[in-house]
């Protein structure tokens, strides 16, 4: 349900209100796409659940668009209603993977510790130190001594989950995990600026 909360505060974002868009067939075949990673068994036996779905997917969106006369609007309407269930529904849905991994709580509790640790550490930074914009267009207060506070603050996180409850990186792995995660994390709330 979280999942589905997610995808329509998407879709609110995107569409204007009143706009005639197929909000909630985007919602169920979201429902539908998530459904298959929690019980991929009930998909073709498991291996190929998450392609298929994908495939209808793109399928009812095409039919979507040729259900409407303003071609360019409903192209950008389909468009933005798959994003909302590749991009929402599809990524989260990968937590439920993760949680069914060994040490899968305590993964998901990492991955959610080092990107606040990142993202507080990059607007304390960038706040009292910051100087030199990042990317002004899409995010004009972000900086790059904020960025780089964010990916220090990430670090830190990996450090803290380590010695407390995931002892399971060694050597690259302290470098190479706030940097990948720290910095998608950082990407992720560009617009939120």
């Amino acid at each position: 349900m979280v999942i589905l909360r997610v995808q329509y505060e998407f879709y609110l974002l995107v569409f204007q209100k009143g706009e005639k868009v197929p909000i909630f067939t985007g919602l169920g075949l979201g429902f539908l796409f998530s459904w298959s990673f929690y019980r991929a068994d009930l998909f073709w036996g498991g291996g190929s659940g998450p392609a298929v779905v994908t495939l209808s997917l793109m399928a009812v969106l095409i039919v979507t668009l040729f259900s409407f006369r303003d071609i360019k609007r409903t192209l950008t309407h389909s468009a933005a209603v798959f994003l909302g269930i590749v991009y929402i529904s599809g990524f989260l849905s990968h937590l439920i993977l993760l949680r069914q991994m060994a040490q899968g709580s305590a993964l998901i509790l990492f991955l959610l510790l080092i990107v606040w640790a990142g993202d507080a550490a990059a607007y304390y930074v960038g706040r009292s130190m910051g100087r030199h914009k990042l990317y002004p267009e899409v995010s004009p207060n972000k900086t790059i001594e904020g960025a780089i506070g964010g990916l220090f603050g990430s670090f830190l996180g990996t450090l803290a989950a380590q010695f407390t409850f995931l002892p399971i990186f060694k050597g690259v792995d302290f470098i190479l995990i706030p940097l990948l995660v720290g910095g998608m994390g950082q990407l992720g709330t560009w617009r939120n600026q």
